[in-house]
């Protein structure tokens, strides 16, 4: 019986400490993951932060070139092998020329002010601007275009590192369009002729289904007229203008190398974490009852349950122990009796 009685107090208490361990575990989790954070956390974060922006923490500006990007001296000898074949392009050569320029700058405002005298001066346009501003931060996007025996003078210019800011990245490509130029010259010809066989034919033609048939077929080949006329025209905008996708990013100044940490600061961020991870643990131990009363209560109730059976059962067997004595002294009264 007491072996029966062992096994039993035996199970509630394994049960008992599961679900304690449970509750410990999501406790612990939670002041693990919703604490406010580790100080050196918020120190890597402030420094991720700062590099975005373009604030030096580690290394002098010349020693931390931008990741994927070139530097500016490296940038300013790319420029120096760009040769705008102008002469080919009025002989009738489809070439088109296109930049992208990456510029970042301390002084936004003059410098923008800049680009646009820039480009007045080499009468170009300015076909499309946006700006977008990040935690005091502008970043400016401009699609110029610049005639294309001025392309390599603006093109030289504005990736200048005399002008103030610095290039971070700048490439220049050509696009030979003569064949394509060519195969639409044709199409278009071709489709031109066939329009005029069509009117000719619109002009004989004996009855309205027929008349009905060549309008129709006429549409359709305006159509594609307009848009090879289209694709052109296209070709010859790009090769009189040439296009530069220019960014100006604005930077912070750039602050000195930081220091390692030292071992009392160490000890202070320790200290600190230390007192956060307390307040969180409290926090969360709290919060983790309110947002799981019902349950707890469940358990609690389940629990009480379990607890009321295995009393009844015990008093039962301890009512039937103590009946068996009483059954054999009447059994051993009766024997002796006989």
């Amino acid at each position: 019986m007491k072996t029966k009685n062992k096994s039993n107090w035996l199970i509630v208490s394994v049960i008992g400490n599961v679900l304690a361990m449970i509750i410990l575990v999501c406790l612990f989790w939670n002041s693990y993951t919703g604490a406010s954070g580790s100080k050196y956390a918020d120190a890597a974060y402030e420094e991720s932060a700062a590099a975005w922006a373009g604030v030096e923490e580690v290394e002098t500006e010349e020693e931390m070139p931008a990741e994927g990007y070139s530097n500016a001296k490296s940038t300013e000898e790319d420029v120096a092998d760009i040769d705008v074949d102008a002469e080919a392009v009025r002989n009738g050569e489809k070439l088109v020329y296109t930049a992208n320029i990456f510029l970042e700058t301390k002084d936004y405002k003059a410098h923008k002010a800049r680009i646009y005298e820039i480009v007045q001066a080499h009468g170009g346009v300015i076909e499309s601007a946006s700006e977008e501003n990040y935690d005091t931060v502008t970043h400016g996007y401009w699609t110029l275009r610049i005639p294309y025996d001025q392309y390599q003078a603006a093109y030289q210019e504005l990736c200048s590192a005399d002008a103030g800011w610095m290039v971070r990245q700048a490439s220049s490509r050509v696009e030979n369009m003569t064949k394509q130029y060519s195969k639409l010259t044709s199409q278009i010809e071709a489709y031109e002729q066939e329009r005029e066989t069509l009117l000719e034919l619109l002009k004989n033609a004996e009855n309205v289904s027929e008349t009905l048939e060549i309008q129709d077929r006429l549409a359709w080949l305006n159509s594609d007229l307009q848009w090879y006329y289209n694709q052109r025209e296209d070709i010859d905008t790009d090769v009189q203008m040439s296009t530069i996708y220019l960014d100006l990013q604005e930077i912070k100044e750039r602050q000195q190398s930081r220091q390692p940490y030292t071992f009392a600061e160490r000890i202070r961020f320790a200290f600190e974490n230390g007192k956060d991870a307390f307040l969180g643990f409290c926090a969360g131990f709290v919060l983790f009852f309110v947002r799981n009363w019902l349950f707890i209560g469940l358990l609690i109730v389940l629990g009480l349950i379990l607890l009321g059976i295995v009393r009844s059962t015990k008093k039962r067997r301890q009512k039937r122990a103590a009946a068996k004595p009483a059954e054999e002294i009447e059994e051993t009264k009766e024997e002796s009796i006989e």
